[in-house]
């Protein structure tokens, strides 16, 4: 096809592209990524429209440099080329780590304080379970080489972690007793000095596992060291002596009677030391000392509670003395201050029952009853 068919194949496109067309040899031209490629019959054109083309001769070099698709052998020594800084960067850390690991402290194993403080860290936290078994860890290492006085303390400091493990305890154990007292025999015997709280271990000890003599002593020996509470000591120990039998009569009022003469005692305890020397005033007739013994206390204040137990114990000793006019108003009274919950309005409604029945009142008595 001549210039005729070119131009009626295209007539759209101007001369300079046609002109174009006609001096390009005929031949294959590969196939670009921009170009559009129509190939036009004709003796040896080709008109092609895009951004680029490639000719014969561009293809004949492409085929001169294409290379074979047989996998090629690559020696060991081409494919570590460049690669050589790898094992040198994994030796480098290795010594390293070896050079940090040989100038690491040595390890320093824990004093006998530091031992001594997680332990009684552990009982302060009430972790008792864990201190106990971390001071027979202690004990038990053949390692540590602890002195003798160093195991008494161990044994003291668990003497105290059993004891406050079993305050919890609404039935005490009678192994863990004996515990606390064999770790506190120990401990003394190491050269521990027996302070006031080991000697209150001590006595309550005794007392789980019905030694009632030895609690005394044990109690006695924490007065004279200066106990916090020594009322209520004292109560303990009148209370023991009192349940085994070892002082009755005029000697248990004689223990009794510093509670009532004491500027310091508490109304809690001064009360107690009076019901009791009332009930055993009461248990020999002997009312009109128990009535002198209330006036004379009446006079010293107290709270109002302490009050009405005192006023209760009037009332009691005034029917007895058959001044039943004396006491029916002081029940009254004290009912109205009470509520009836209180074990207090129990026992002066029972009173005021008993009063009215002996004024041959059945049915008022009754009620209260």
């Amino acid at each position: 096809m001549g210039d005729a068919g070119a131009r009626w194949a295209f007539p759209v496109l101007g001369r300079g592209w046609i002109q174009d067309a006609q001096e390009r040899p005929f031949g294959l031209i590969p196939k670009a990524t921009n170009c559009r490629q129509i190939r036009l019959k004709g003796p040896k054109t080709v008109t092609t429209v895009g951004l680029s083309c490639v000719g014969q001769d561009d293809l004949s070099n492409s085929r001169k440099l294409r290379m074979s698709d047989v996998p090629q052998h690559i020696s060991l020594s081409r494919q570590l080329t460049g690669r050589w800084q790898i094992p040198l960067l994994l030796v480098s850390l290795g010594l390293l780590m070896a050079g940090v690991w040989r100038l690491r402290p040595a390890p320093k194993p824990p004093t006998f304080e530091e031992l001594f403080t997680r332990s009684a860290t552990l009982k302060d936290a009430k972790l008792y379970s864990q201190a106990s078994r971390h001071i027979e860890s202690v004990l038990s290492n053949p390692e540590l080489k602890l002195s003798v006085l160093e195991r008494g303390r161990l044994q003291a400091l668990m003497a105290e972690v059993i004891y406050l493990h079993e305050l919890g305890n609404a039935v005490h154990g009678a192994g863990n007793a004996r515990s606390i007292l064999s770790n506190l025999d120990w401990a003394s015997a190491a050269g521990v000095a027996d302070s006031v709280d080991r000697q209150m271990m001590r006595a309550r000890a005794c007392e789980w596992l019905n030694r009632g003599a030895e609690a005394v002593e044990a109690y006695r020996r924490a007065l004279a060291g200066g106990v916090a509470d020594p009322w209520a000591v004292r109560k303990r120990i009148v209370q023991i002596d009192r349940e085994s039998g070892r002082i009755a009569g005029d000697q248990l009022q004689a223990e009794l009677d510093p509670f009532l003469a004491g500027d310091d005692v508490p109304d809690e305890m001064r009360y107690w030391a009076l019901e009791q020397k009332v009930v055993l005033l009461g248990e020999e007739q002997k009312y009109q000392e128990a009535d002198a013994l209330l006036a004379s206390q009446s006079r010293r204040p107290v709270g109002e509670n302490w009050r009405n137990q005192r006023e209760f114990l009037q009332a009691l000793v005034a029917y007895h003395l058959g001044r039943s006019e004396e006491a029916e108003p002081l029940l009254r009274v004290l009912r109205d201050r009470v509520v009836p919950g209180d074990p207090l309005y129990a026992r002066a409604s029972w009173l005021l029952g008993r009063i009215l029945q002996s004024h041959e009142a059945p049915q008022p008595a009754l009620s209260f009853y």
